[in-house]
């Protein structure tokens, strides 16, 4: 151990990144509002009473009548708790001969956000008269389904090995809202401003393989030509005796809320430490396969998105079923972190059930072994996440048996 004492210090001055070259930008406007139409039609034109519509079960539905203004519906609409700010238009309903048929409602959610549940409506309402008129019937349809705006952008074009700074902006009807280097440089942020951007190395050249004995061989590694922006730490080292290396891999699960039907947000999986990017609620199956390819764990990933019966416990839910072609790397544990889901209506109960794995195929004789470059060498006060454990002999063809026991702690 060093001893001493302490004879002066170095003081090195932070400096802020430059954000005056801009290499990439990227604007997020992808929201869409949702649009649903309820309709009232009669053979003869003769509507009385109304009818009771409800949003996404508020439990105090409120009574529409046949021929409800576009005003008057909008108010109504508005006073739901699971309902923001809504725009209503009405339109009159005509035969071949101009006579009047019905009416339909094109309701627009404007605070609402997402691919929201149908309105639900009750002919027979609790109060206020029930709906009259030749064959009156009442339909409720999506015309536009609604998303949310993203929280999550890709930028293209970018060099592995590079410093790059981000910043961002929100934007309304007024404009530019404050920078998010403003919130930095108050103390207010959580995230680093600055990050250098590391990609896949190309892969290693094998050297030799070289028998040693007749249970042995060693193994020489040249570097990859194309680093990726960061040295390797390691070479993953497979063998077996078959003709193609790795085991597939099948994993299937389902998520839902069984508190309501209007849930948006992300969540992430987890394959033991490798965790994938942000996934948005309802993903589907070629998307959530291209996040896991990132991770580079497979030869080949393949995901398909099942939607879950309407009218049970699973409702608005997924179920997904993923399949890891000759995976690379050895996969422990695997999760699904639903923390960042939610709901318009706040009545959260998210459940992932039925976590299956099952291995499709599994070589003979199959091994991993990791080659660490920093082997053996520790730094002064550092953790090492591998530890080196030496059996030797004198003699040179002595190889031993038996066994032994290794106690951690």
């Amino acid at each position: 151990l060093m001893s001493g004492s302490l004879t002066g210090s170095v003081i090195q001055t932070g400096i802020a990144p430059s954000l005056v070259n801009s290499v990439a930008v990227s604007t997020v406007t992808e929201k869409t509002s949702e649009v649903q139409a309820v309709t009232v039609l009669t053979t003869d034109g003769l509507m009385r009473g109304g009818f009771t519509l409800d949003f996404n079960s508020s439990l105090l539905p409120v009574f529409i009548r046949a021929d409800e203004s576009a005003d008057d519906f909008e108010f109504k609409l508005e006073s739901l708790s699971t309902v923001g700010g809504v725009s209503v238009e009405r339109m009159d309903l005509t035969d071949t001969d101009g006579a009047l048929t019905g009416y339909m409602w094109s309701v627009t959610f404007n605070t609402n956000e997402g691919d929201l549940p149908l309105m639900a409506y009750n002919t027979i309402p609790s109060v206020g008269p029930a709906l009259e008129g030749g064959n009156a019937t009442v339909s409720v349809m999506e015309v536009m389904k609604g998303s949310s705006l993203p929280s999550i952008s890709y930028l293209s074009g970018l060099t592995a090995g590079q410093q790059y700074t981000v910043q961002v902006f929100s934007s309304n009807s007024i404009g530019l809202g404050v920078s998010s280097v403003t919130t930095q440089n108050i103390g207010r942020g959580v995230m680093p401003l600055s990050f250098d951007l590391i990609d896949e190395p190309s892969p290693p050249t094998l050297l030799s393989v070289i028998p040693r004995s007749s249970s042995q061989f060693e193994v020489t590694v040249a570097p990859p030509a194309v680093l990726g922006g960061e040295e390797p730490s390691s070479y993953l080292l497979e063998y077996t005796t078959n003709s193609t290396f790795g085991q597939t891999e099948q994993m299937s699960f389902r998520m839902y809320n069984s508190g309501s039907n209007d849930t948006n947000g992300y969540f992430r999986l987890y394959f033991d430490n490798y965790e994938t990017a942000l996934l948005p609620w309802g993903v589907s199956g070629s998307d959530m396969a291209s996040a896991i390819s990132d991770l580079s764990l497979g030869q080949d990933v393949s995901v398909t998105q099942t939607l879950l019966a309407a009218g049970t416990q699973y409702e608005q839910g997924y179920a997904y079923t993923i399949i890891l072609t000759e995976e690379l790397v050895p996969i422990g544990n695997f999760s699904v972190d639903i923390s960042r889901l939610g709901s318009q209506s706040a009545l959260n109960n998210f459940q992932v059930t039925n976590i299956a794995r099952s291995i499709i195929v599994e070589p003979s004789h199959y091994m991993v072994q990791r080659l660490y470059k920093d082997c053996s060498a520790m730094g002064i006060g550092a953790t090492s996440s591998h530890q080196v454990v030496t059996i030797a002999t004198t003699l040179a063809d002595d190889y031993g048996l038996g066994s032994f026991r290794l106690t951690l702690g």
